[in-house]
């Protein structure tokens, strides 16, 4: 299965792209069929339009047959351990391509929400967006080494 994480981008902060950076080298040691992609979007003339032209810009990006997660602050909340089993459930499935979306500063619209087999909260806190690229794959780290039952979690 390949595991693919699509974000409009630039992360600017140097020292959340180093994060991301850090784990998504970890991540492909355990899961070497990763994509990470920050997707060029362009601002647009207001929050809603900027909402609308990132959506659909991370809509592009989805194949027929995909399992989409949508990163929500709204949506279901799960513990570390809880992220795991759903990792190994899905590795269960028969999934071709697991993809996860983020939104911008402004996250995304009903509409690809409403395209997502689930739509997933990091935390009932808000983070800034490029913090959630962070938090992610930080979180999809750690559930990969639950899944291979390797010492990082305690």
């Amino acid at each position: 299965m390949q595991v693919a994480f699509f974000t409009p981008g630039p992360t600017r902060r140097p020292f959340y792209r180093d994060g991301i950076g850090f784990y998504l080298e970890r991540i492909r040691r355990l899961w070497p069929n990763v994509i990470y992609q920050e997707l060029s979007a362009g601002s647009g003339t207001t929050a809603e339009h900027t909402k609308e032209k990132e959506s659909a810009l991370l809509a592009e990006r989805l194949q027929k047959g995909d399992r989409v997660v949508v990163l929500d602050e709204r949506g279901q909340l799960f513990t570390t351990e809880a992220f795991a089993r759903q990792w190994q459930q899905w590795l269960h499935q028969s999934i071709r391509r697991l993809v996860f979306l983020s939104g911008g500063a402004y996250g995304v619209t009903q509409a690809l929400r409403d395209k997502a087999h689930m739509v997933m909260a990091l935390s009932p806190l808000t983070f800034p967006h490029e913090l959630a690229r962070l938090i992610w794959a930080e979180q999809f780290y750690r559930a990969l080494t639950l899944w291979k039952g390797l010492p990082y979690h305690h």
